[in-house]
């Protein structure tokens, strides 16, 4: 049984700078803001954060994501607050660009971020920029990779995570990809596979995008086989219930979401949306500890992939 990761969410930013197709939280149908670089303060502020701060766990890992948080101009502010104020494990979850510049990594280390969840989704630029819809992302987000691996060297602390979302466009570029960041860089930490997610632009853009968690799997041991790689905890695919993918999940996380008004919503498993169980699931020895399966999932693939372990 996957043991359980828990996390506060903090959501900084509601612009991002790219633009992509799966986006959980962009609607291509819906109007998007005239300049996406004045920041949205509905979103996290210093001020917020010093408020909540006494209610805050300090013993659990933070989590900076939402939009682009690197587009925040408070984002340095956050970090040094939430150093100052004891918390050791912050995660900050980029696209990478700003990353591209040395400076600003290396200002980011030294206000208190420990690890970076970086967004990379293809190999090479005409896969990437196909799904962010960003010319010169590709570059950029690889250039920030590079200068992180680099600053490990200095920093070997640093965790370095790459995330990229499988879909119908790069899952035969996942070989590419584990080559990339597992077999030839074996100074980043994880490499973290994520199911699309369908709602926001991903919904909308399901036909071309949804893939079954089965193929997926799939995918993924077939290329683990063809680059002579054995079962590694350097790969992670989230998201899959357990009777899909049995050897690469990481931990269930148990998220604590800080969003827009002072209040804390615990989420005990990550789900993403309206998630459902079928009345044979009871049978399988993780039923517990499930997040189940998205509502929109089912509309689109059906239950039969989905077989209870008893054993």
């Amino acid at each position: 049984m996957r043991n359980s990761l828990k996390r506060y969410n903090l959501a900084i930013s509601a612009c991002c700078n790219n633009n992509c197709v799966f986006c959980m939280e962009r609607n291509d149908n819906k109007p998007r803001p005239l300049n996406t670089n004045i920041e949205d303060r509905k979103y996290l502020t210093v001020s917020l954060l010093k408020k909540i701060i006494p209610d805050l766990d300090k013993s659990i890992s933070i989590m900076l994501t939402n939009g682009e948080p690197t587009l925040s101009q408070e984002l340095m502010d956050i970090v040094r607050t939430l150093k100052n104020n004891s918390f050791s494990d912050i995660t900050l979850q980029t696209n990478g660009r700003r990353l591209s510049h040395m400076d600003y990594c290396i200002e980011l280390i030294k206000a208190g971020i420990t690890s970076f969840s970086i967004s990379i989704h293809g190999s090479n630029y005409k896969i990437h920029e196909a799904l962010t819809r960003t010319r010169d992302s590709f570059q950029q987000t690889f250039s920030g990779i590079e200068n992180l691996l680099k600053l490990k060297k200095l920093f070997p602390y640093l965790k370095i995570f790459t995330t990229t979302t499988v879909n119908k466009i790069n899952v035969n570029d996942i070989k590419n990809l584990m080559k990339l960041f597992i077999a030839e860089r074996p100074l980043i930490n994880t490499m973290v596979l994520n199911p699309v997610s369908l709602r926001g632009n991903a919904l909308l853009h399901s036909k071309n995008l949804a893939i079954s968690y089965t193929s997926i799997f799939e995918s993924v041991n077939r290329s683990l086989l063809e680059l002579g790689i054995g079962k590694t905890e350097k790969l992670v695919i989230t998201d899959l219930p357990q009777c899909i993918n049995s050897f690469y999940s990481g931990p269930s996380e148990d998220i604590y979401q800080i969003k827009r008004k002072n209040k804390i919503k615990h989420i005990p498993l990550k789900v993403g949306e309206e998630s459902s169980k079928r009345s044979n699931c009871a049978e399988c020895i993780y039923y517990n500890t499930c997040p189940g399966v998205s509502c929109e999932y089912i509309k689109t693939f059906g239950w039969d992939e989905f077989i209870p372990i008893k054993k």
